[in-house]
């Protein structure tokens, strides 16, 4: 993650919360760790949070940030 923030590159967190069913403590546990640090990423280095469609969009060109904001290119 922290690669990715320096180097405004993509980092695919693949979460689904089915993968927590065993040790959930422990897997809740390590998603706060990583959340957290996506926090300290985001206000260090601008890092930006997209779901899916917004990585498409962003790829693509149709979007662009301004301000830690998407603006929707028409």
């Amino acid at each position: 993650m922290t690669y990715a923030a320096k180097h405004n590159e993509i980092f695919h967190l693949w979460w689904h919360p089915h993968n927590f069913g065993v040790n959930l403590d422990k897997n809740i546990d390590m998603l706060r760790a990583v959340l957290q640090h996506y926090i300290y990423l985001n206000k260090k280095y601008g890092m930006r949070s997209l779901n899916m469609e917004g990585v498409s969009e962003y790829s693509h060109g149709r979007c662009e940030w301004l301000g830690g904001t998407p603006k929707w290119i028409k």
